[in-house]
């Protein structure tokens, strides 16, 4: 398995970000609704395309909510680099590039194989959360310390 880094994204890469997320653009996955929110975003928390080999196969965001606390917003990983261990890749450089924080996020309790993966790595489920985006889905909140 070949080593990745991560890319900061620039706000005028809008459209490149909107194309990763269409790809994971499902019932189980909100992506952005639009550059407005895309830049709200950049402005408060570091985006980064996920890179191997030069190429771009994915992306993360993430925000220190707190001194040791890190939300992680967003990991996406196009669809020909999926089950190949990038997303374990991915939180591995983010917990050696943070170091010792507490680590959270949330999912759609459908979304079994990033749950898989979240767990895999060291997340835990706390619990259920109804409603999450006011869509009326519901969202799983997991936790890493």
């Amino acid at each position: 398995m070949n080593k990745i880094i991560f890319k900061k994204v620039s706000s005028s890469e809008w459209e490149k970000v909107k194309k990763i997320e269409q790809t994971a653009d499902t019932n189980l996955f909100r992506p952005y609704p639009g550059e407005k929110a895309f830049k709200k975003t950049i402005l408060e928390s570091v985006f980064c395309f996920i890179q191997q080999n030069g190429e771009t196969i994915g992306l993360i965001q993430y925000e220190q909510k707190s001194k040791n606390e890190v939300y992680v917003g967003d990991l996406v990983v196009l669809p020909e680099f999926r089950n190949q261990g990038i997303a374990k890749l991915a939180f591995k450089k983010l917990f050696n590039d943070l170091g010792d924080e507490k680590y959270s996020l949330h999912t759609h309790p459908q979304n079994t194989p990033a749950i898989i993966s979240y767990l895999k790595v060291g997340f835990k489920i706390m619990k259920w959360v109804d409603d999450y985006h006011g869509t009326g889905k519901p969202r799983l909140y997991l936790e890493k310390n």
